[in-house]
């Protein structure tokens, strides 16, 4: 099931597949005008949003408004890399005078000024024209909330696009926008980036402002976002990068012949439980994309990975970290009831914050597996986007415990501060997409983007409903 695309207007479904960068082009070529991408991006949205429900606010007048200035500022001589590109953010990201909710009836305050990133994908000629949902909290690998209700997947709507970054996800991978800011914790943006067949980047933390909210969770998270492409995902984190590191160049050339550890080791640490069983067509995924990068000219060898206890610091700073969150909350009594769950844990878990913050041990062990290979070789997730509502349907100590498995290739990066990125690797028998995770060294942001490029004009991915 893919979400249709009737009584869109003709432009506005001329434009769905339309990657940033060529619209960019086209407006700065004046064959085509800011607001007329605006608009072509509010008639897919309006057709998609009752059945995919990525939004949570729109910007139908103020985006308008933006989009003219684009046009104004075109014709004065700027050169703007996105201009005129509709761009969605993710609703966690400040906004000057509105309420960010964050996923919860907790936050009833407006911003007061805007967020870093979106006065960078501003300056750079991108409208904004909405914030996508997010969990409560951005807590947990699908993007349901009592506040937003269900958001759902393009490749199959009873199935959830992953989060926290779900709903930007979702929004680009069905063509209603081309680009969309998101943010990674633990996953939230290169899982939903896989479950939604999108390539998806973690770069390495502090490598992107966070002003004005400061360091996230403790210094676990970075922000960036979503493109279809591996060109447009690189036009946005050029914008994004604190430092040059012309990662759109990078797209274009093929990496030097590098050494690639593979491995299905992750996370295991009890009593909170990491790992679980890993669905097959996920490893054969990998095993594939081995094969396609050693006929490339890679060296790609099996390594064994030791974390230990990775997992539990992780847990340890992520519980801590929310609880002070919830605590700033204007209305800290009116969070869901499987976020006061991991608040009470995080309580439990504050004698052991100073342990936690010594990842010295863990990085030890992984430096000692990884030395002399350049990149690891993983699947990013392990298993399929699971149906949406299991939320309501479980308690909420099962849906933390699931919740900490389907991200168990991803958050020790997060802890460790190493970069990935997640690349569309096929689909599987029912047809939901697949992707597998490179990873890499703190500031390897060109070397995996490179590798990542080799592989898309290798095997092209595409999305439902896109011409092939």
């Amino acid at each position: 099931m893919t979400v249709a695309a009737n009584g869109l207007g003709q432009l506005a479904e001329s434009l769905r597949w339309t990657s940033a960068g060529e619209t960019a082009e086209q407006v700065r070529a004046g064959t085509l005008t800011p607001r007329q991408a605006v608009e072509a991006a509010f008639e897919r949205i309006d057709a998609a949003e009752p059945t995919l429900n990525a939004f949570i606010r729109l910007r139908r007048e103020e985006a308008l408004a933006e989009a003219d200035v684009v046009a104004d500022r075109l014709a004065a001589g700027e050169h703007l890399p996105l201009a005129g590109v509709p761009i969605a953010c993710k609703d966690d990201a400040p906004m000057k005078g509105v309420v960010v909710t964050h996923g919860s009836y907790a936050y009833s305050e407006p911003s007061t000024q805007d967020a870093e990133i979106l006065t960078l994908v501003r300056a750079a000629g991108a409208v904004i024209v909405g914030a996508t949902r997010t969990p409560e909290f951005c807590l947990t690998p699908f993007c349901e909330s009592d506040l937003g209700g269900i958001t759902r997947n393009p490749w199959d709507p009873e199935r959830t696009p992953g989060g926290s970054s779900g709903g930007s996800a979702a929004a680009v991978s069905a063509g209603l926008v081309p680009m969309a800011l998101g943010g990674d914790g633990g996953g939230s943006i290169r899982g939903p980036a896989a479950w939604c067949g999108l390539p998806g980047l973690f770069a390495t933390p502090g490598s992107i402002s966070m002003e004005p909210m400061g360091p996230i969770w403790g210094g676990l998270a970075n922000l960036g976002g979503f493109g279809r492409t591996m060109a447009d995902t690189a036009l946005l984190y050029d914008v994004l990068l604190t430092d040059a590191r012309d990662l759109a160049a990078a797209v274009t050339e093929s990496p030097e012949p590098l050494r690639i550890g593979q491995s299905l080791d992750r996370m295991l640490d009890r009593p909170i439980p990491q790992g679980g069983r890993i669905a097959a067509p996920w490893v054969r995924a990998a095993d594939l994309t081995a094969t396609l990068l050693g006929q490339l000219g890679h060296d790609v060898q099996p390594v064994r990975l030791a974390f230990g206890n990775a997992g539990n610091k992780f847990s340890v700073r992520y519980l801590v970290e929310l609880g002070k969150e919830v605590a700033e909350t204007p209305s800290p009594t009116r969070i869901e009831k499987g976020t006061r769950l991991s608040v009470r844990l995080g309580r439990l878990a504050r004698p052991f914050a100073r342990w936690a913050a010594n990842t010295s041990p863990e990085l030890a062990k992984v430096e000692a597996a990884m030395e002399g290979f350049d990149v690891l070789l993983t699947p990013t997730m392990p298993c399929a986007p699971p149906p949406v509502g299991e939320r309501d349907r479980e308690l909420a100590l099962v849906t933390t415990l699931k919740a900490s498995q389907r991200v168990s290739f991803l958050n020790a990066w997060n802890l460790l501060g190493w970069p990935g990125i997640t690349v569309p690797a096929g689909v599987d028998a029912q047809g939901l997409p697949l992707g597998i995770l490179l990873t890499g060294r703190p500031g390897s942001e060109r070397t995996l983007v490179q590798l990542a490029a080799q592989l898309e004009r290798e095997r092209p991915w595409s999305y439902p409903g896109q011409p092939r």
